[in-house]
Order: structure tokens, then sequence, then C-alpha cells
């Protein structure tokens, strides 16, 4: 398994992070692997795999959600790139500067991000508690039950801290979703969600936690409610600090978590 280390220099803020892979992406070493986005997520047939997953998703009626501890502007800008970005109505994460800044964050500005301005996170987007505080308001307002909606996460203390809330499914060891987590997570979408569609090819990403929830016609009255929940892992590692902040080996054959 080809481990990268990421060249300085390093970055740790939301901006920061954003400017930084423009310059990855002009690297040779990962523009010969289709980029860093294609690199970070393992490669074209992980990222092709994991697109199918998600459309069967999609096609069941599930709708998946990311609660991420990362940055939500590299989050948005990394799936966008890989055209994933469209398979997820919501991204939770953190924002700004609240991992700080290194040298190099300091030196960019909102103006040199150009269009990738429209990835920063908002403060909607930011303002929760932890990823049970969002699972249950999104369980609320989708209308379902607790049972109809499923965490995926690769961090233990993040599936306890859910015990109760929702259904839960751990990806082990937390460096990939794999198929057995993939085939677990299409085995708990209902057979009426799945009607005849085929196997799924397989469902990676990062490890993390998107609520999935499953469309199902509100009590009585026959009509698809806004969106249900069932969970879908999230585009980065639910670590506390980012991807791109310490330069951490980055595993073109498994992702970034």
């Amino acid at each position: 398994r080809e481990v990268w280390q990421l060249p300085a220099p390093h970055a740790c803020s939301e901006a920061g992070q954003l400017a930084r892979i423009v310059g990855l992406d002009r690297h040779p070493q990962l523009q010969q692997q289709g980029g860093f986005a294609m690199a970070a997520f393992g490669g074209a047939e992980r990222v092709q795999r994991l697109a199918g997953m998600l459309e069967q998703l999609r096609q069941a009626g599930v709708e998946c959600i990311i609660c991420s501890r990362g940055l939500v502007g590299p989050i948005q800008k990394l799936l966008d790139q890989l055209g994933l970005l469209r398979y997820f109505s919501e991204v939770y994460g953190n924002i700004g500067d609240a991992y700080g800044q290194m040298s190099y964050d300091s030196q960019v500005r909102r103006s040199n991000l150009g269009d990738d301005v429209k990835y920063l996170g908002t403060r909607q987007q930011s303002e929760w508690g932890s990823k049970r505080d969002v699972m249950e308001k999104l369980i609320l307002s989708r209308g379902i039950r607790p049972d109809e909606a499923i965490f995926v996460d690769d961090q233990s203390h993040e599936i306890k801290a859910m015990h109760g809330a929702c259904r839960t499914l751990q990806v082990y060891p937390p460096c990939g979703i794999e198929q057995p987590h993939m085939n677990e997570l299409l085995r708990q979408v209902p057979r009426r969600s799945m009607g005849t569609m085929p196997a799924t090819p397989g469902f990676v990403s990062p490890a993390g936690v998107a609520p999935a929830l499953e469309r199902r016609p509100s009590r009585g009255s026959g009509r698809w409610p806004p969106g249900s929940m069932a969970a879908a892992p999230e585009a980065q590692r639910p670590q506390q600090e980012s991807f791109l902040e310490y330069a951490k080996p980055t595993s073109a054959g498994s992702g970034p978590g």
C-alpha cells in the first residue's frame, strides 16, 4: 500500500486548506493519480465504487448527510471535484480557524480563493455540539423513527454516544469503508426501498458519519416527507485535526479514513 507524505507548506484553516488543495493538484506525483482528491479517496476505482453505492442509495430513497470533525470547505471541494457532492443533501463540520492557523494560513485571504469561496462553510453548518445532536435534530425534522436512521462512523466513542438515538454501523478498522461495511449498510436499507436493484459493486468513502434516512410516506398522508435519513459515510476522518494540518501520510490505497 503506497503511502505519500504531503509536502509543505501545511494548512489547518478552512481557507488555507482550500488554497493548498489547488497547489497539491499541480504536484507531479498527485497529477499522475488524477489530483489530490482522487489520491486522497483511494484512486479512480474506489471513487467509482463509491459513486455507484451512493447512486444506489439515492435510488432507494435514502438521504445522505455528512457530519464531520473536519472542515466544511475542503470536504465540499473534494467531493465536488469527484462528482460526489451531489449525493449529500447537507454537510456539517467545522469552519474558519476552528483549529487555529499555521504560517501558510495567515497568508491566505478570502479574496485569494476565487471560485472556491463557494465551498466555505456557513454558521448553520458549524453550529452543533455533538453528532448525536445533529442526528436527533435531523430525525425530528424528517418526521421519521430512530430505527429508520443509520449513523456510520469509525470512532468507537462516537458510536457509543449515539446509543439509543438511531441504528449505528462502525467502520473497523478505522481506515476507510470496505466491502463488508458497504454490504451491511445496503442490507439495512429496507427491501421495499431497494426493490430489484442489482447488487452494488461496493461503497467506499473516507470514514465518518453521514446520517442517512429512509424515505417513507408520512403516516396517513401517503406523501413523501421532505427527506428522510439513513447514514452515509462522511468525506473526511472525524478527527480533531483536518487532513491537511500536519501533513499526515496519505494512503493512495485506502483513502483518508
